[in-house]
């Protein structure tokens, strides 16, 4: 589909100023539906563990993570540490400073994706569509639930966006870096190297000779092949029992297609997350309803525009991409989906910035204006649920309150003896942050028959402790306690925002 953006030489300098301030704009709005979010949750497990690593990367305790079971490359969390060391941030001196310093790298990354969305949207199908692009990365509800947490999806998308538009604009060496330090921080950046290749080929090599495309493409590879050496040597160096290429294999390659009975809840939930993309049925459905028409219509054509290939291509990687989650037995984490969302939304602002062309051809005069109004009614009908995500509103990125209490638990626990005992059987995760370097000894237990014979046979050598989710069934536990000659009393109970009870901390006290 060609560009709808037609550049009036009278008008060329407002039109400019009117885009750079409406897009300065789009920015500023994601950044604040984002920065709600920093102080709002307590961190995932899946954050406290990368938590727990930066925190003894920081402290040079471990800084090769020598002693502990990794599946990714260590960029991203080395950029933690980084941040906790400049903002004096450590979980033993205050938790939420702490959660809130590992949280802006994130921040940072979602926000400026939105600046290199709408960069590569313009490159591709021109100024209105890179902003419509920017303004539905600012506001969609998937983007802004991972735009403040410590998982590292926020940052691979930013880094990934940003090798598309620098070799979109012939700069492929620093496409290339932008790639590899996409890889430095998650080995899933691999998935859209076809994209960024296909892209970069399609619009830069037809202006190339064939030994400059060869010089491109090999200024592109070089900084990639670099750093996979740089991090096989990491995870050289740190020995591990088990390398972190092998332990992300393990993790989630699930080694089979799913079974028929998966096929429909696996869709409703694939099709569920795909939705929050966008957050509005009505948008939804005219993404859908252009991804339909995109292929169909081409089946009629002979040739078709650089453009429409364009499009094509990223269709296909966006519906490879749902398809394999979809037909393939992996994890459906929400989280999967934040790097691809840039690209779903590149294709729902083709159609959006032809209405807003349609609106102009209709009074060229005001083609500004034209603009205006559609990127004001996107922002009506979608705003609703930005806001609703940018305070915690769905079930996507951060713990949403499931967690809340369990820093004031680590406050108390902080208080006991040195030499103390925590028992643990379902928050081991959690504890590599919250209570990092704390002065209880945590000995995870298998079930109430471990925790039965370790109290009876250690129990009267220093004081014992356990924490109780309330999510989790406490009966066995407690009979174990109990026949160990012990009683569990009541330290504290913590609440989530809501009033619902989150934990109960326990010390065990000989009866």
């Amino acid at each position: 589909m060609p560009a709808v953006y037609v550049k009036n030489p009278a008008r060329g300098r407002r039109d400019q100023i009117f885009l750079l301030l409406a897009m300065t704009g789009t920015v500023l709005l994601g950044f604040a539906l984002r920065a709600a979010l920093l102080a709002a949750n307590r961190f995932h497990p899946d954050e406290s563990l990368y938590a727990g690593f930066a925190l003894r990367i920081a402290d040079a305790r471990d800084i090769w993570l020598s002693h502990e079971v990794v599946d990714k490359p260590p960029l991203a969390l080395y950029l933690g540490a980084a941040v906790l060391n400049m903002l004096g941030a450590k979980a033993r001196y205050d938790v939420r400073l702490a959660e809130l310093a590992l949280r802006l790298p994130a921040l940072a990354a979602s926000t400026i994706s939105i600046a290199l969305a709408a960069g590569c949207g313009r490159k591709l199908h021109g100024p209105p569509a890179g902003l419509i692009t920017g303004l539905l990365l600012a506001l969609s509800p998937l983007a802004i639930s991972f735009g403040a947490t410590y998982f590292i999806d926020a940052l691979l998308g930013c880094l990934v966006l940003a090798s598309l538009l620098l070799v979109l604009r012939g700069h492929w060496t620093g496409s290339g870096i932008a790639f590899a330090t996409a890889y430095a921080c998650k080995q899933s950046a691999l998935i859209f190297l076809p994209l960024v290749l296909a892209l970069g080929l399609l619009l830069q090599v037809p202006t190339l000779g064939p030994h400059h495309r060869v010089r491109q493409l090999r200024n592109w590879v070089a900084p990639l092949l670099a750093v996979l050496v740089a991090v096989y040597i990491w995870d050289y160096v740190r020995a591990p029992a088990i390398g972190f290429w092998e332990q992300g294999y393990a993790d989630n390659m699930p080694g089979r297609f799913i079974r028929s009975a998966e096929l429909l809840p696996r869709w409703q939930q694939l099709a569920g997350l795909a939705a929050m993309m966008v957050g509005t049925p009505a948008l939804n459905g005219m993404l859908l309803a252009y991804s339909i028409w995109l292929p169909a219509s081409c089946l009629f054509t002979i040739a078709w525009p650089l453009r429409t290939t364009v499009n094509l291509v990223i269709l296909g990687f966006v519906a490879a991409y749902l398809a394999a989650y979809w037909l393939l037995a992996f994890n459906l984490w929400d989280r999967y989906f934040v790097p691809l969302a840039p690209f779903a939304l590149m294709l729902l602002a083709v159609p959006l910035a032809a209405a807003a062309g349609w609106l102009q051809n209709r009074n060229p005069s005001r083609a500004i204006h034209a603009l205006a109004a559609a990127g004001i009614a996107l922002l009506a009908t979608v705003l609703p649920a930005s806001l609703r995500a940018s305070a915690s509103g769905y079930a996507l990125g951060g713990d949403h309150g499931a967690y809340d209490g369990i820093e004031q638990v680590a406050a108390v626990l902080r208080t006991a003896p040195t030499g103390s005992v925590l028992y643990d059987h379902w928050l081991s995760w959690q504890w590599k942050f919250y209570l990092d370097q704390g002065p209880l000894h945590i000995s995870w237990v298998q079930g109430p028959a471990q925790l039965l014979t370790d109290l009876r046979t250690f129990g009267s050598a220093s004081p014992r402790y356990f924490v109780a989710p309330s999510w989790e069934p406490f009966a066995e536990i407690h009979g174990a306690v109990t026949a160990a000659g012990y009683a569990c009393v009541p330290l504290l109970n913590t609440t989530r925002r809501d009033g619902s009870h989150s934990f109960t901390l326990y010390q065990l006290v000989a009866k």
